[in-house]
């Protein structure tokens, strides 16, 4: 091999390196990791290699461009996925508007007494689900977070909001609540669980795809915290889908 075409095999290398290193992604960081260890050992061989022969660099070469054609396949399937995953996320959030608008206004037709005091509109809202009525408590969790978006509690009333909807079996809503607390809450404590509980329903929608990638999120996110090592437990259990998927 020339020490022309030596350096032309080590710039391509780099090249498609480089390309990957600029494409993180959860869902993909597998294959990456893959691509990037191939690319690696090409680099390797070539270090190694005493052949001058054109066969040898063409070998090479060739090699190279296979695993540049398939991190841009990559890019391609991630460029998708972050496009489903936005309309997803957008559908969802316009669902989920469109029933706290309902629930207001059931809430000013039957004239909800709600309590002024923060504390007691919390204790009511959380005794209301706990015991079973879980319309009214869903409503009484939703004028707490209208009036007090900034109370930790917030996010813990969207994760109850949610687990009602799970209990009636109604996973659509369930997500769009999930999805809200992820949105406007990202670091509170309570994210984890509701990482989880989102993969769950997701799971239940036959979203499969999107709850393998939210398990991926949560164990990488929150490594150590109880929902990673549930989380961790099922990315094991479930490398085959156990039922038909819709994405």
């Amino acid at each position: 091999m020339t020490a022309f075409q030596a350096r032309k095999v080590e710039t391509e290398i780099a090249e498609v390196q480089a390309r990957l290193t600029t494409r993180p992604d959860a869902d993909r960081g597998r294959e990456i990791a893959e691509v990037t260890r191939a690319l690696e050992d090409a680099e390797a061989r070539w270090a190694k290699s005493d052949s001058d022969s054109a066969e040898a660099t063409t070998k090479m070469e060739a090699e190279v461009a296979t695993l540049d054609a398939r991190s841009n396949q990559l890019a391609d399937t991630m460029r998708l996925g972050h496009q489903a995953g936005a309309e997803t996320i957008d559908r969802f959030e316009r669902r989920l508007a469109a029933l706290e608008k309902s629930d207001a206004e059931i809430a000013d037709e039957i004239g909800l007494s709600l309590p002024d005091d923060k504390d007691e509109l919390w204790r009511q809202a959380t005794a209301l689900v706990e015991s079973g009525e879980r319309e009214r408590g869903r409503r009484y969790c939703q004028a707490f977070i209208d009036r007090f978006p900034q109370d930790p509690r917030a996010s813990q009333a969207y994760l109850a909001i949610g687990r009602s909807y799970v209990e009636e079996a109604r996973y659509s809503n369930a997500v769009a609540s999930y999805q809200r607390l992820l949105s406007l809450y990202p670091t509170a404590p309570e994210a984890p669980q509701a990482m989880w509980q989102l993969s769950r329903a997701f799971e239940e929608l036959s979203f499969c795809a999107d709850a393998r990638a939210l398990l991926r999120t949560l164990v990488g996110r929150y490594p150590k915290s109880r929902e990673a090592i549930d989380a961790t437990k099922q990315l094991r259990a479930r490398k085959e889908p156990a039922r038909e998927c819709v994405s």
